[in-house]
């Protein structure tokens, strides 16, 4: 169907428009594995005052080799939202394309050229060092050196930059303990065959310290380690001061007191002036840690941060799974979180408090993405935007909250907390069954920092099979301006349930469904993919035109007649690439304008 000359000049005229693709990406050059963090939330529209949160951003990083992530299934080479972040394991040169559109039809779209070199280019001949305890050097990179030791110390005497050091494969390296300390590129890793080299801690200490003394720790890569705590009260990693472009990869960690520990405390004792920059963890497992208070699994600040496709389950024995006191602009996806320690969070998002001393005052923790993650809680409350507490005037906004499943279990009592302003949860599934009270989305402040405004509750999906009170959103009286639509809900057995309990100030409420029918795959549905719906679904055309342009399962939703929920129901199994299902939602958004 041809458009109209009036239709075609009003999609030019709300084409969205992209910055230049110089300023889309971290670094356009580096070795493999290269991290690059995508950044678009410089986009504008003239359809939207909040570009960040009502335009669909889908990136293709011209990488179809990558595979998918081992959380969840879904592909690695593609994202939804205005930030990603994207390893290049091979090496090679990429063209990465960016699509952007907004609700009136228009469409833009940027590429960009990522030139990964090859290791062996990078870290010729004496470059690449490789270390073996009993002299076996069968799979060592030719050329390399070889180094006979059974210390794990003699890896520091290689610290330099465009140096290779890699460990042989099946061997343990105990009283492992290093300061890593020089300008890249540089890899630590494995050579060889079988498990990953084992690097046992020592007592209470740290096992690799990323320092940032002259010259600065950047453009480093560690992967392919199995880090073992043996229960010494130590930690994994630690950055003493300001590192950048660091790449922790496939890395496991097991019994410490911390995991990933990059803070701001020691930069404030070092006066620093510059943060973090492009830390990134990706295909990590990091799994039961213990000690008692003061350690987490993760408890790290950066700008342009990126953790994805990680495990991080059992902080049962410290605090927090995830501990994030500031990040300026961030992706937190494709991970799988579980089980804190009671009165602690699996995700603790806060921020550095106003008007107090230290290197983020007056910073908000901004522009993060949360999305395509399992989080199954072990205590009150699971994932928390906001404040570390009622004291501190610590201040989060623009987070998208989406695509995320959330589990509990007899202790959890809430499964997102929002303290935050300009926050989007769409396309989530909550599942509060076996919860100790059962709110799916919580929206009030939590102390002295100004109260939750503009907050929007989009498509999400909320279940419970108990008999307990069920709340989808509970909002207290000083939130204003939020939005509450799309939304389905069920709690068949439940002898209260509630859509939205509260109200705030200008409350707009519309386009949501509580019934005990609501249409899903299993009548008693456990996993995410049970809460698709079915034909006969009263969710189906049920619901309003926002901007959501995609489902849980990143199939397309269409305007006018979009469902219900999570889930857009299709009749046939989505079978378009990413690009392909992007521009079909884009053609049925224009079918419907003409």
């Amino acid at each position: 169907m041809a458009l109209g000359m009036a239709a075609y000049a009003f999609t030019l005229h709300a084409a969205p428009v992209i910055p230049p693709s110089d300023m889309l990406v971290s670094r356009t050059n580096g070795v493999a594995p290269l991290s690059v963090y995508f950044d678009a939330s410089g986009t504008t529209s003239g359809v939207t005052a909040i570009p960040f949160h009502e335009l669909g951003y889908r990136w293709d990083f011209g990488d179809p080799g990558s595979g998918v992530w081992a959380t969840d299934g879904k592909s690695k080479n593609s994202a939804a939202g205005p930030q990603a972040g994207h390893v290049y394991h091979m090496p090679g040169v990429y063209t990465a394309t960016l699509t952007v559109q907004d609700m009136a039809g228009g469409q833009a779209t940027r590429q960009m050229v990522i030139v990964v070199d090859d290791p062996a280019g990078v870290f010729p001949g004496t470059n690449t060092v490789c270390f073996s305890q009993d002299g076996s050097f069968d799979g060592a990179p030719a050329g390399a050196r070889l180094i006979i030791t059974n210390r794990f110390a003699a890896v520091a005497a290689y610290f330099s930059p465009r140096m290779r050091l890699l460990l042989r494969r099946g061997e343990t390296w105990t009283n492992a303990s290093v300061r890593l300390n020089a300008a890249g590129p540089g890899m630590i890793g494995a050579f060889g065959t079988g498990a990953p080299p084992v690097l046992v801690a020592p007592s209470n200490t740290t096992l690799l310290t990323l320092s940032s003394s002259s010259p600065r720790l950047d453009d480093w890569r560690v992967m392919d380690l199995e880090l073992d705590g043996s229960a010494k009260g130590s930690w994994a990693v630690l950055a003493n001061g300001v590192v950048t472009r660091v790449l922790l990869l496939r890395l496991g960690a097991h019994d410490f007191l911390g995991g990933v520990n990059i803070s701001t405390s020691i930069l404030d004792y070092q006066k620093a002036t510059s943060m973090y920059d492009q830390v990134s963890l990706e295909d990590m497992t990091l799994t039961h840690f213990i000690g008692g208070g003061g350690g987490n699994i993760g408890f790290i600040c950066s700008r342009r941060l990126s953790i994805q496709g990680c495990v991080m389950h059992d902080s049962r024995g410290v605090e927090h799974i995830l501990r994030t006191p500031w990040i300026s602009k961030g992706v937190i996806c494709h991970n799988d979180m579980r089980d804190q320690a009671l009165a602690k969070h699996v995700i603790k998002m806060h921020a550095p408090q106003f008007n107090a001393p230290g290197i983020g005052s007056n910073q908000h923790t901004e522009l993060v993405v949360l999305s395509d993650n399992t989080f199954s809680g072990n205590a009150d409350w699971t994932v928390c935007l906001g404040p570390q507490d009622n004291g501190k005037d610590e201040r989060v906004r623009d987070i998208l909250v989406e695509r995320n499943f959330f589990l509990c279990n007899t202790n959890v009592q809430v499964n997102l907390l929002i303290w935050g302003r300009e926050i989007t949860a769409r396309n989530n599934i909550f599942n509060t069954t076996d919860g100790k009270a059962q709110t799916c989305v919580w929206i009030g402040p939590r102390g002295i920092e100004p109260a939750p405004e503009n907050v929007r509750v989009f498509n999400n999906t909320g279940y419970t099979a108990d008999t307990k009170t069920f709340r989808l959103v509970q909002i207290q009286p000083v939130v204003t301006n939020t939005t509450v639509r799309n939304n389905l809900a069920s709690a068949p057995y439940s002898t209260s349930p509630t859509m939205v309990y509260g109200s705030g100030v200008n409350l707009v409420m519309d386009h949501n469904l509580l019934t005990s029918a609501p249409g899903f795959a299993m009548s008693n549905p456990v996993a995410a993919a049970d809460f698709a719906l079915v034909p006969g679904s009263p969710a189906l055309n049920a619901g309003t035109n926002i901007a959501v342009f995609e489902d849980y399962a990143m199939s397309p939703r269409p305007v006018g007649t979009m469902d219900l929920g999570a889930y857009e129901w299709l009749p046939e199994p989505a079978v378009l690439g990413m690009a392909a299902v992007f521009v079909a939602g884009l053609r049925g958004r224009l079918r419907r304008r003409v």
